[in-house]
């Protein structure tokens, strides 16, 4: 893990949310276009054939992280209000075996909290925190269950995630508010869902994972912005994600 330092030429939140939009739009139409190269060049007989890719999606919910420094010890934000984490990603499912496949995604979640300072809520603080995950799990397939053209899957993986945050002080000028702090961390996941075929090649999906890791953050401890003391963050916590996936 790597410490969020506090350098304020580094990317700041906004930054963060359109680079991981162009990584989901390259991401998203790469694959499609590696897809369709591998099955025009593939065999036609349906026995014989595995294509390259099995599927691509775009995948949206909600992610419910612990943030539990925050939460339970900081004087600020143990008292705050936190929002629901908006969450986003794009997947490429690739066959190793019938029933099994690497599942590579990119994807981008913000976590947003606010709190009052003081006990009449008169001066308000606020924290964005921005990810953007690369994730590679494995996904198998329970085909015999399938029902109805419904086949449910489970999987574990993990996830390289780029982190970018900022707080904003009500009282402070624009010009002297503290810069952005950016850094990574790795976490582990696991996931359990449910496909649902429509025709050949478009199905729905619902999916319900569980997020384990953390990131250290690192604090100033003196106005001058010299001494500093690192807090561990937990991102743990239940993610719920809804898919629109077009098969191949």
């Amino acid at each position: 893990m790597i410490a969020l330092n506090s350098l304020d030429y580094l990317n700041d939140c906004r930054k963060a949310a359109r680079k991981s939009l162009l990584i989901l739009a390259a991401f998203f139409l790469s694959t499609i276009t590696m897809a369709q190269s591998a099955s025009m060049a593939g065999k036609t007989t349906e026995d014989s054939v595995r294509p390259f890719v099995r599927s691509v999606s775009l995948s949206f919910g909600v992610y419910f992280p612990s943030m539990d420094y925050y939460r339970e010890t900081d004087p600020y934000f143990k008292s705050g209000t936190y929002q629901p984490s908006f969450s986003l990603e794009a997947r490429t499912n690739v066959p190793i075996v019938r029933w099994l496949d690497l599942r590579i995604g990119a994807g981008y979640w913000r976590q947003e909290a606010e709190a009052g300072i003081d006990s009449l809520g008169r001066e308000k603080v606020s924290m964005e925190l921005n990810a953007i995950p690369i994730s590679a799990s494995l996904s198998v397939r329970f085909e015999k269950l399938t029902v109805k053209n419904m086949i449910p899957y489970a999987g574990i993986g993990g996830d390289f995630i780029y982190l970018s945050n900022k707080f904003s002080f009500s009282a402070i000028p624009a010009d002297n508010q503290p810069g952005s702090s950016s850094g990574a961390t790795f976490t582990g996941h696991v996931f359990a869902g449910l496909e649902a075929k429509l025709s050949k090649n478009f199905a729905i999906g619902g999916e319900f994972q569980y997020h384990s890791g953390n990131y250290i953050q690192q604090f100033y401890t003196d106005e001058n912005l010299t001494d500093t003391h690192d807090e561990t963050v937990s991102i743990s916590g239940p993610r719920i994600h809804f898919s629109l996936i077009y098969l191949f």
